[in-house]
């Protein structure tokens, strides 16, 4: 009893994963619009006995989750089997899915060629088959998405950079505050200098003056010795007047 509820429960889940990853599309889904991500594309196929006069389908790529995502959607065709001329295919894009892109028939042109749209345009795939004969060969198109823009990244890039300023203001009033610091200390040591230098040089004047007094830079040593003997003997010439007056 265990093993079959068992069994019961993993074919359950193998047949919800099975639709949940199904994302096969046929030209009789006209006028369906599908949404087309990295990991959710779609196969569109037609088997050649369904006849269409003419059947749109379109793709956008487009993310719920992440609706800030842009997207290119490509097609590209693994099965092009086309036996009657009536048979065309025509691939349209923009934001409204009208301008004609590609056109491709019996004899013209090769939708094996890879091609993807402009990032964020809706592209339409319109089948337009014959009624003459009842079977007309069979296509198959692979239809995926290339991201062009992820919100996620922008974000992280743009939290990256504020973070790469806000450190560098950091490290620049880090440096600002210890040059700062230094500066202080070089202009109190230069004060201290400078405020020591005349109290040596009164010293030393003071040494000098107790030593021999000023000395007179106008005149030489010898000069001075004269000027002070030609003194003294004026003095002794009046003091000799004031001793004998005749």
């Amino acid at each position: 009893m265990r093993v079959v509820l068992t069994l019961s429960v993993m074919v359950g889940l193998c047949e919800y994963v099975t639709a949940w990853f199904d994302n096969s599309v046929h030209f009789g889904d006209c006028f369906g619009v599908h949404s087309v991500t990295e990991d959710h594309s779609y196969q569109l196929s037609w088997s050649g006995y369904d006849h269409f006069r003419s059947c749109r389908v379109s793709f956008n790529g487009y993310d719920l989750d992440n609706s800030m995502d842009k997207y290119k959607v490509c097609v590209k065709a693994t099965n092009w089997t086309i036996e009657d001329s009536g048979v065309t295919l025509k691939y349209y894009s923009n934001k409204c899915a009208t301008y004609l892109e590609k056109t491709y028939s019996r004899s013209h042109g090769d939708p094996t060629d890879k091609w993807c749209s402009d990032p964020n345009d809706i592209i339409a795939i319109v089948l337009t088959t014959s009624t003459l004969s009842s079977y007309q060969g069979q296509i198959t198109l692979e239809v995926t998405a290339v991201k062009t823009y992820s919100y996620h990244n922008y974000g992280r890039t743009i939290g990256g950079a504020v973070g790469g300023v806000i450190a560098l203001v950091v490290v620049c009033v880090v440096i600002g505050i210890a040059f700062r610091h230094v500066r202080s200390r070089l202009y109190v040591r230069s004060t201290t200098y400078i405020s020591q230098t005349p109290a040596s040089a009164s010293s030393t004047q003071s040494g000098s003056q107790t030593m021999g007094g000023k000395n007179n830079p106008g005149y030489s040593s010898d000069q001075v010795a004269s000027i002070a003997g030609t003194v003294v003997f004026t003095f002794q010439n009046i003091g000799s007047s004031f001793v004998n007056p005749t």
